[in-house]
């Protein structure tokens, strides 16, 4: 029986790409991306009635 031609040994070098992967993970995990630093420096806007309006609504689904 002959071999098909994908069989054949895998030459896998995960090591130079799990580095890579760990170095973007580790720059990426350092610093928020731009749109969540946005997000961080805009004033929250919501007046005491739309808290109590969420806090109840929040409240009536636990019970």
């Amino acid at each position: 029986m002959s071999k098909h031609i994908t069989d054949r040994p895998r030459k896998r070098d995960n090591g130079e790409k799990l580095a890579r992967y760990a170095e973007l993970d580790k720059r990426a995990s350092d610093q928020a991306g731009p749109q969540s630093e946005a997000l961080m420096r805009e004033s929250r806007k919501r007046d005491a009635s739309e808290k109590l309006k969420r806090f109840t609504d929040l409240d009536r689904r636990k019970s």
